[in-house]
């Protein structure tokens, strides 16, 4: 399959609560607060291919999310390093999900919560990034803001839409990158939640109160075209 055509994704940002106006006979893949997750909080790169469903992350870290450190609601708690004013600027994470009929669903709908931004990808593919600048992306690169304790967003779930072509038979993955803000941030978070939508009235509902909402002026999501595929490296931007 042409590579373009399998990532390519229906970007729709919407905050969280209007995941409440998708139906109820969704199927989850992959619930809330999950355990499972594998996560590289030591190194400043994942390895070649990281976000691959064949990749190897044996030796990585597992846990439960939400995943991150500074919150006393974090249930895995991660390494930021041996220097609280150069903490580093990225962790990564992977989640394994299986599907068994890929014809079932006709979308899948992703919620992400994090802090301070993320890039996630499914099977290689990026299909939404959240308070992240446009373009390439590097283990560099920062989130646009901070997402600080006296903000609405710290805790809020961010729909977003991807396409079936992304997914399918057999073993996935939903991989992401957690950036910081600053390098004195004082925590980081994920949680990510991905269900199946088996009917188009399902994806019809859903299309029409990710439109009919206004874009969060403060989530500083970039909602473009998904870029190539990322591979990370130390260089500077």
């Amino acid at each position: 399959m042409n590579r373009k055509l399998a990532c390519r994704v229906l970007f729709l940002f919407v905050p969280g609560f209007v995941a409440s106006a998708i139906s109820a006979a969704e199927e989850v893949v992959i619930p809330r607060g999950d355990a499972g997750w594998k996560y590289l909080d030591q190194t400043a790169e994942p390895g070649e291919n990281w976000s691959a469903a064949s990749f190897d992350d044996a030796e990585w870290s597992e846990g439960q999310a939400l995943l991150g450190y500074g919150d006393d609601d974090v249930r895995t708690k991660l390494s930021y390093g041996n220097n609280v004013v150069n903490k580093r600027r990225v962790a990564f994470f992977r989640k394994l999900f299986r599907i068994r009929n890929r014809a079932r669903f006709k979308r899948y709908v992703g919620r992400v919560c994090c802090d301070d931004g993320a890039v996630v990808y499914v099977n290689r593919c990026e299909v939404f990034r959240r308070n992240m600048p446009a373009g390439r992306v590097t283990s560099s690169t920062l989130a646009v803001r901070a997402v600080g304790p006296d903000s609405r967003n710290e805790r809020q779930y961010v729909t977003f839409l991807v396409e079936d072509n992304v997914v399918r038979d057999g073993h996935n993955v939903v991989a992401v990158s957690v950036h910081q803000a600053t390098p004195t941030s004082s925590d980081l978070a994920l949680d990510l939640e991905l269900v199946g939508l088996e009917t188009e009235e399902e994806v019809r509902k859903v299309e029409e109160s990710v439109k009919q909402s206004q874009p969060d002026g403060q989530s500083g999501a970039v909602n473009s075209l998904p870029g190539p595929i990322v591979r990370f490296s130390t260089s500077a931007q």
